[in-house]
C-alpha cells in the first residue's frame, strides 16, 4: 500500500510509502542475519530510496519515505526498514488497532508533508486597522478534535505583515509565513495554557442564557443513552459509571479537560494539549467601534456626544469571533484603546487600538447543537461539523415598543449573528454591543436575542450569511419611516436579517442525491427559499418559497440557495430595496421590497406585497455521458451604477467539488456574468402586462425583441450595448469559489483550478488566479501581451485554493489580500480607477 502526499512546494517533493504485510518478510539477501527469516535487502532498498535524488532533473531532493505495519508478526526486518527509511514502524495482531496505527502513519505523513511548506491548513484572515488575523488548522485522521489557531500579527503602514519583533512575518518570494511562527497571540496557546483564566462557557436553553457548565448541563440536554457509555476513547481504562457521569465528563472535555484520556497517561483532570478546535470555514470578524454609517439616526450620533450610541461605544474593547468546530462560537480580545500616539507605527495618532492578548473572553454553544457534542471525542473519520460558519454583525436599532418611533441610544446595539454552514441548520443571535456588560439593556455580555433553526422555518445548513439592514413596514399612521424621504405614507422601521435557505445536497443538481421531482417522496422544501426574519424577536416576517403550483412564479425554485444574497439600497434612504441572490440550478432571483411591506392575508405574521421573480437563467449543460452539468451559483453578485443603470456581476463554480475538473467535450465550463437590470423595481411577475422578463445567457426572442447577453471570452471580442450583458466562460474546471471584490468599476476575482492530472509528482494541490477587468466593457487589467492589443484579465498568483479576499485602503494605494490553501499571503494592487464620471463618494467597511 502507498501513500503519497505534497510538501506544498514544487521543488522539494518526499513521496511516502506505508508497508502493511501479514506474512514473514523475505525480501532480497543483503548478508545480514535476522533471527527469524535469514538474510533481506529489504531494509536497503528503504535506505536507497530515503537518501537517494530520486530524479536528478527536478531541484532538491525528490526521495521516499517508508512506514511498515507488521500485522500479526513482529519482525526485526520491518523495523530496520521504518529506521532506515526515515519512518515509524507499527505491529499489532487486532484489526481495530491496525486501523488506528495505519491512521496513526497516515497523520505522520500530513505532518512530514507538511512540516516544509504547508504546515497547516489556512483557511481565512480578517484585516481590521493595523491588525492582521490568520486562522489554520491541523487535520488529524486519528481524531475527530482537529486543532485550530487563531493567530495575530501586524499590518505596516506599506501593508507588509509584522510579527510580534516588528520584523516580516512572510518569505518575500514564497508569501509563506516563516517557520517558526513568531505571532503577537496565538489563541490556541492562550487557550491552551496553565494560566489562561476560567473560561466563559455558554449555551441556550428554554430561549435563555445559562452556563455550559456540568452543573447546569445534563445527559438529557446532551442526549446520551445509556448504550454510548462503551462507544468513547480508551473504554474500559477511562469508564464512567452512567450517563449523567458521562454528561459531566463530556462538558468538562468541552471545557478543555483530557477528561477521555487521550494522552494515555492516566490524568484525567489535566489540560488538553489542545483547546480550540478548528475553524474550517468559518471567516473571523473583528467588531471595534461602531460604524460611522449610521452617525445620522437619532441617538445615533454624532460621534463627540457623550449621550450618543457612538459617544458612548466609540472607545469600546475590540474583539475578535469566530466559529469552530470544538462546538462554540468563540470571541478573543483582540484590542483595547490607547490615547495618543502608537509607537508602532511611523505616523502620529490621537489614539490607536492595540492587538490585545488574545485570550478568550466567551465561548457559546448554540443551543439546537447540544445533542450534538457528544460526536465531538469520537468523531473518527471526521463527520460533524459544529459552528462552521462565518458570523455577521452589524449595528441596529431595536425598538422598545413597534408603535414609538423615536430612537433612544439605549434602543441601539451591535448584533452578531452566526450560522452553521456545513455544522447544521440554525443561526445563532446575539446582543455584543458592550463587552464590559454585566447587566443592563446589553447584558450580561454576550446577550442571547434569538435562536431560529430548522423548527421555525424549512432552512438546510446555513451556508448563507446573513445581511443585516433595515426595510419599512405599514404602520397605524404617520410617516416614520426615513430621513431622505417623506412620502411613504403611514410606516415604521424594522431592522431585519436576510439570508437564503442553506444547503441540502438533495438541492445540488450535480450531485446524485438532487430530487428533481416536486412529487417524489424523497423530495422537501428545505433549503429552497430566502427569509427574513425580525432582529429583535427572530421571527419570520417576509419569505420566499418554493410553489408546488406550476403556474407559480417560484415554481421554477426547485435548488437549494446557499448564497449569501446581495442586498442593495437603490435610492441611498438608508432603507433595503431589492435582494438578489443565485440558486445551485444557475438561476438569479429578484426580491422586490422596496415598497412598505403589510399583509394581505391578516394575522399570518408574514409580508406578501412583495414580489419576486426570476430575473436571469443560465441553461445547463448536457453531458455526452448522460445528464446534466448546471452553473452553480454559491457567492453573492456585486452591483454598481454604470450610465445611470444597475449592473450585476456574479459567477458560477462547484463550491462543493472544487475538484471537478470538467468534461472537454461538453460545455459545463464555468462562467462569470455582467448582467444590466434595467428595470430593477415597480415590475410584478404575476401581472402580464408590467414588463417583467426573465433574461437568459444565449440571445432570445422575447416580446418581439432580441435579448441576451455576449459572450466576450475572445479578448477581441467587445460588449454589445444593444444586449442586456456580457459572459466570460472560463477554461475547463476552472471555478469561482469565492466572493468577489468590485471597487470603483474594477472587478476583482479569484478562480480555483484543480490538478488531479499527476502531473505534479508530489500530488495535486491546483492553483489560484486572479481576474482583473473593467466591469463596463470587460477590458482586462493585468499588464501582458494579448490578442489585438488588449491586457489580459487573468494572472496566475500560486497554489492552493483561494480564501475570500479582502480590500484594504491606504492615504495612497488600494490594495487586494488574500491567502491560498497552501498558506501563501498575497497582495494584489488595485489598479487605477478610472477617471470621471467614476468618482469615490463613499466607502462603507462593516467591521
Amino acid at each position: 500500500n502507498t501513500i503519497a502526499n505534497a510538501d506544498g512546494d514544487s521543488s522539494e517533493c518526499s513521496a511516502l510509502v506505508t508497508a502493511c504485510t501479514d506474512a514473514p518478510a523475505t525480501g532480497r539477501d543483503d548478508g545480514l542475519t535476522y533471527a527469524s527469516e535469514g538474510t533481506d535487502w529489504l531494509d536497503d532498498v528503504a535506505f536507497y530510496l530515503r537518501n537517494t535524488d530520486l530524479d536528478p532533473t527536478l531541484d532538491e531532493t525528490q526521495n521516499i519515505i517508508t512506514y511498515t505495519v507488521g500485522f500479526t508478526i513482529d519482525h526485526p526486518l520491518l523495523q530496520e526498514t521504518a529506521f532506515n527509511g526515515f519512518g515509524t514502524y507499527f505491529t499489532t495482531s487486532n484489526a481495530d488497532i491496525l486501523a488506528v496505527q495505519l491512521a496513526a502513519a497516515l497523520q505522520d505523513i500530513i505532518e512530514r508533508s507538511s512540516s516544509f511548506a504547508a504546515t497547516t491548513v489556512p483557511t481565512s484572515r480578517t484585516a481590521f486597522g493595523d491588525g492582521f488575523y490568520t486562522a489554520y488548522f491541523v487535520p488529524d485522521p486519528t481524531d475527530g478534535f482537529w486543532p485550530g489557531h487563531l493567530q495575530a500579527y501586524r499590518l505596516s503602514p506599506d501593508l507588509e505583515v509584522l510579527d510580534k519583533n516588528g520584523l516580516p512575518a512572510l518569505d518575500p518570494t514564497s508569501g509563506l509565513f516563516k517557520e517558526p511562527r513568531n505571532p503577537f497571540w496565538d489563541a490556541q496557546d492562550k487557550l491552551s495554557s496553565a494560566g489562561h483564566p476560567p473560561r466563559k462557557l455558554y449555551t441556550t436553553l428554554s430561549d435563555a442564557r445559562v452556563a455550559f457548565d456540568a452543573a447546569t448541563i445534563d445527559a438529557v440536554e446532551l442526549d446520551l443513552q445509556a448504550s454510548e457509555l462503551t462507544l468513547y476513547p480508551n473504554y474500559p481504562s477511562v469508564s464512567f459509571a452512567d450517563t449523567e457521569a458521562l454528561a459531566d465528563g463530556l462538558v468538562e472535555f468541552l471545557d478543555g479537560r483530557d477528561s477521555f484520556d487521550k494522552d494515555i497517561d492516566g490524568d484525567t483532570a489535566e489540560k488538553r494539549e489542545f483547546v480550540l478546535g478548528d475553524m474550517f470555514h468559518s471567516d473571523p470578524i473583528a467588531v471595534g467601534p461602531p460604524s460611522l454609517f449610521l452617525s445620522r439616526d437619532e441617538a445615533f450620533g454624532p460621534p463627540h456626544d457623550p449621550t450618543s450610541f457612538l459617544g458612548q461605544y466609540g472607545q469600546r474593547d475590540r474583539k475578535i469571533y469566530v466559529g469552530a468546530n470544538d462546538g462554540m462560537l468563540h470571541a478573543f480580545n483582540s484590542g483595547g484603546f490607547n490615547a495618543g500616539d502608537n509607537p508602532a507605527t511611523p505616523e502620529t495618532e490621537n489614539g490607536y487600538y492595540d492587538l490585545g492578548d488574545g485570550e478568550e473572553a466567551f465561548g457559546y454553544v448554540p443551543g439546537f447543537l447540544l445533542d450534538q457534542l457528544k460526536y465531538i471525542p469520537r468523531n473518527i473519520p471526521r463527520q460533524y461539523y459544529y459552528v462552521d460558519g462565518s458570523p455577521s454583525a452589524a449595528d441596529v436599532w431595536l425598538p422598545s415598543s413597534p408603535t414609538d418611533p423615536s430612537k433612544e441610544t439605549v434602543e441601539w446595539a451591535t448584533v452578531l449573528i452566526t450560522g452553521l454552514r456545513q455544522g447544521g441548520s440554525g443561526y445563532l443571535a446575539l446582543d455584543i454591543t458592550d463587552p464590559g456588560a454585566s447587566g443592563g439593556p446589553h447584558g450580561p455580555y454576550p446577550k442571547l436575542l434569538w435562536e431560529f433553526d430548522e423548527t421555525d422555518a424549512p432552512i438546510g445548513e446555513t451556508w448563507s450569511e446573513p445581511v443585516i439592514t433595515r426595510v419599512k413596514l405599514k404602520a397605524g399612521s404617520s410617516d416614520l419611516c426615513g430621513f431622505v424621504t417623506t412620502d411613504d405614507g403611514p410606516c415604521r422601521e424594522q431592522w431585519v436579517a436576510i439570508f437564503g435557505g442553506g444547503y441540502r445536497e438533495d438541492g445540488n443538481p450535480n450531485t446524485a442525491g438532487y430530487v428533481s421531482d416536486p412529487t417524489s417522496a424523497a423530495w422537501t422544501d428545505a433549503s429552497k427559499g430566502v427569509f427574513m426574519v425580525a432582529m429583535d424577536t427572530g421571527q419570520v416576517i417576509g419569505q420566499v418559497l418554493f410553489d408546488s403550483d406550476p403556474t407559480a412564479v417560484t415554481n421554477a425554485m426547485r435548488f437549494s440557495i446557499a448564497s449569501t444574497p446581495s442586498v442593495l439600497d437603490l435610492d441611498f434612504d438608508g432603507f433595503a430595496d431589492v435582494v438578489y441572490v443565485g440558486d445551485l440550478g444557475g438561476q438569479m432571483w429578484r426580491w422586490d421590497i422596496s415598497r412598505v411591506g403589510e399583509e394581505t392575508t391578516p394575522n399570518d405574521g408574514v409580508i406578501d406585497n412583495w414580489p419576486v421573480g426570476l430575473f436571469f437563467k443560465s441553461d445547463p449543460a448536457a453531458l455526452g455521458a448522460g445528464g446534466l452539468h448546471y452553473h452553480s451559483i454559491f457567492f453573492p453578485p456585486v452591483a454598481t451604477y454604470l450610465g445611470g443603470q444597475l449592473v450585476l456581476a456574479f459567477a458560477s463554480g462547484e463550491r462543493t467539488d472544487p475538484l471537478y475538473e470538467g468534461d472537454p467535450a461538453d460545455d459545463d465550463n464555468n462562467r462569470f456574468w455582467t448582467v444590466w437590470d434595467r428595470v430593477p423595481l415597480g415590475l410584478d411577475p404575476t401581472d402580464p402586462n408590467s414588463g417583467w422578463l426573465t433574461l437568459f445567457e444565449d440571445h432570445q426572442t422575447i416580446n418581439g425583441q432580441l435579448r441576451g447577453l455576449n459572450n466576450v471570452s475572445d479578448l477581441t471580442t467587445d460588449p454589445e450595448p444593444a444586449d442586456d450583458g456580457y459572459y466570460i466562460v472560463v477554461p475547463e474546471g476552472e471555478k469561482f469559489i469565492t466572493n468577489h471584490v468590485l471597487f470603483s468599476g474594477i472587478l476583482l476575482t479569484l478562480t480555483y483550478v484543480p490538478d488531479n492530472s499527476g502531473t505534479d509528482i508530489c500530488g495535486a494541490t491546483g492553483e489560484t488566479n486572479i481576474w482583473v477587468f473593467h466591469l463596463e466593457d470587460s477590458g482586462g487589467l493585468l499588464d501582458a501581451t494579448a490578442p489585438a492589443g488588449n491586457d489580459q484579465r487573468n494572472l496566475y498568483l500560486g497554489p492552493g485554493a483561494p480564501t475570500h479576499p479582502r480590500i484594504i485602503i491606504t492615504s495612497y494605494k488600494v490594495v487586494l489580500i488574500g491567502q491560498t490553501s497552501l498558506g501563501n499571503v498575497f497582495e494584489f494592487d488595485v489598479p487605477a480607477a478610472p477617471p470621471p464620471p467614476v468618482e469615490l463618494i463613499f466607502w462603507r467597511q462593516l467591521f
